[in-house]
C-alpha cells in the first residue's frame, strides 16, 4: 500500500464494516510517534495463535492485541522503520503460525505498543450477540462467520436488520446471488452455524 499512496497518512477500513461515525475526525489524529493506531482491549493470551506468541516468541500474555479490521496508518513512520519489509521477513520464516494474516504479522510488529483509537472506531459484533452499546455512533464490525451476508445470516445473524438497512438494489443483485460459490461458502463455515444455533438454542 505505501508503495502507491503518498500521503503521510491513511485510514484501513476492512470490507465487513457498517460506518455510521464521521472518519474525520481522525484528520488530525496524533500518534505519539507509532506506525499504527487501532482500537485495543485484546490480549495475546486470547488471540488465535495465543501459543506461538506467548510459548514461542515470548511475548508476555499481557500485552495488548489489536483487530486490524480498522487501523489509522502513520505512513511516514512506517516508511521510517521498513514496517513493510520487516513484515515480509516474519511471514516467511514463521508463516505456518500466521493465523489471522496481517493482523498476526502487524501485532508481532507492534509486540502490544500502538497508538488508541477511540473503542467507537472498531466495535465487534458477533453474529449470536446483541449490538455493541459502545456509542451512539460506531463503526460495527461484523467478525466471525455467518456475517450477515451469508447463506442464512437472515436468521443467525443479530445485526442483519442493521447491515440490510444500507443495502440498495444495485449491491444486492450484484453480489446477493446463488451461485456455487456462496454455497460453497456456507460448507466452508458450516461448524460456524452449528456454534451460532447451539448458543442460540442454550441462551
Amino acid at each position: 500500500m505505501v508503495d502507491y499512496i503518498s500521503e503521510d497518512q491513511v485510514l484501513y477500513l476492512d470490507s465487513d464494516l457498517v460506518v455510521e461515525l464521521d472518519v474525520l475526525e481522525l484528520e488530525h489524529f496524533n500518534f505519539k510517534d507509532y506506525v499504527l493506531a487501532a482500537v485495543g482491549g485484546g490480549k495475546f493470551k486470547y488471540a488465535l495463535g495465543s501459543k506461538f506468541y506467548v510459548n514461542t516468541l515470548g511475548f508476555n500474555p499481557e500485552w495488548e492485541y489489536f483487530n486490524s479490521g480498522v487501523l489509522l496508518l502513520n505512513l511516514c513512520k512506517w516508511r521510517e522503520k521498513q514496517v513493510k519489509e520487516i513484515c515480509i521477513e516474519i511471514a516467511n520464516q514463521s508463516s505456518a503460525y500466521l493465523p489471522s494474516h496481517d493482523q498476526s504479522l502487524l501485532n508481532i510488529y507492534c509486540a502490544g505498543k500502538f497508538a488508541k483509537l477511540p473503542s467507537s472506531f472498531n466495535c465487534e459484533w458477533f453474529p449470536d450477540k446483541p449490538k455493541p452499546e459502545i456509542s451512539e455512533r460506531m463503526i460495527l464490525h461484523f467478525v466471525g462467520s455467518p456475517k450477515p451476508w451469508d447463506p442464512f445470516g437472515f436468521i443467525i445473524h443479530k445485526g442483519y436488520q442493521t447491515w440490510q438497512k444500507y443495502l440498495n438494489k444495485e449491491w444486492a443483485s450484484a453480489f446477493i446471488r446463488v451461485t456455487p460459490a456462496y454455497l460453497g461458502r456456507a460448507w466452508k463455515i458450516r461448524r460456524s452455524y452449528i456454534r451460532c444455533m447451539r448458543n442460540k438454542i442454550v441462551n
